[in-house]
């Protein structure tokens, strides 16, 4: 039985949790799964050892902690734990006395203690390994699969005002740029995620016509992905960027960062910007907007990257990681 740890879930947003159970069917076609919550989502030091003394009786064969609890592995033996480390974000958010503080208890002990580490990028890996020294034969990349309910759905309007989904609004999204960068287009923006006072002042004084959606179920963000025309996703920092798998599979064009991890996810099915750059983001919207053969090209492009990121195929991935340590 492979026990696979969740933290405790918040059904207020789109969680990691939820990116991962997309897995779960085609992992339990072959494999005895149980999901375990640990009973706090968020505190000080009591809250971790609490989580951690509440998973000490749990009997495994393997036990898998993933989303940002990563902790948890001190409950179980070493030989037998898998820790995903989804992104290092809070490593670039803290400072101080927090950070160190942060860093031992989500990153060097649980990277020490774990047997395997997956991540879902190159880039979260080659940060792992500059923030812990582990060993780089340790970790594997295993993507974020991308759900089926995001399937092709063909979009054959011209519309003279091209509505552009943009997902997130914390200061990483880039919302703030992006913003810039419309001024003056003809277009309609759709914003999932809480649009903050600053931002609305933003958009009211570039006078674009905007919408935005909190909290939304996976149905509402599959059917927004289907309405829009256009992916805008110029993130300063991402340990993956689901989003442009997400519009790919809808079969939408995409638009995203010339960084990694983007432009590794991405492939060839993007028009790549500087996210730094508010004038690139705006000649990528034109010339995406523009150029109708460019936008078909780039579209065909990603559904063709989007199949690897399958579930049943990162599910396959995940299979070999468990079998691995069963036969240790």
């Amino acid at each position: 039985m492979v026990q696979l740890i969740f933290r405790r879930r918040n059904d207020r947003s789109f969680s990691i949790e939820k990116v991962f159970e997309t897995v779960l069917p085609f992992l339990r076609e072959q494999i005895e799964i149980n999901i375990k919550e640990v009973p706090v989502r968020a505190g000080g030091l009591s809250s971790v050892w609490k989580n951690i003394r509440s998973l000490r009786s749990l009997k495994g064969d393997v036990y898998h902690v993933t989303g940002d609890i990563h902790y948890a592995v001190l409950g179980f033996p070493r030989r037998k734990t898998v820790l995903t480390i989804h992104d290092c974000v809070f490593m670039h958010q803290s400072s101080g006395l927090k950070r160190w503080i942060l860093k031992k208890i989500w990153l060097d002990w649980p990277v020490n203690h774990a047997r395997v580490i997956t991540t879902i990028s190159e880039k979260s890996k080659d940060e792992i390994i500059s923030f812990t020294g582990c060993n780089p034969d340790k970790i594997k990349v295993i993507p974020n699969p991308v759900s089926a309910a995001f399937s092709p759905s063909p979009n054959n309007t011209e519309r003279t005002q091209p509505v552009i989904l943009f997902i997130g609004t914390k200061i990483n999204k880039n919302l703030e740029r992006a913003i810039d960068a419309m001024k003056g287009l003809a277009i309609q923006l759709w914003i999932v995620g809480q649009v903050t006072d600053q931002q609305r002042r933003a958009l009211e004084d570039a006078k674009i016509s905007w919408q935005s959606w909190v909290g939304v179920s996976e149905e509402k963000l599959v059917q927004l992905y289907q309405d829009c025309d256009i992916l805008l996703f110029p993130s300063l920092y991402e340990g993956f960027g689901l989003p442009v798998l997400e519009a790919q599979r809808v079969g939408r064009a995409v638009i995203t960062s010339n960084i990694m991890p983007m432009k590794e996810v991405a492939g060839k099915g993007a028009c790549l910007v500087d996210p730094n750059n508010e004038n690139d983001i705006r000649e990528g919207l034109l010339k995406v907007i523009g150029d109708q053969q460019y936008r078909k090209s780039i579209i065909q492009e990603g559904l063709k990257n989007v199949i690897p990121f399958e579930a049943g195929t990162i599910a396959q991935q995940y299979r070999s990681v468990y079998a691995g340590l069963l036969q240790e």
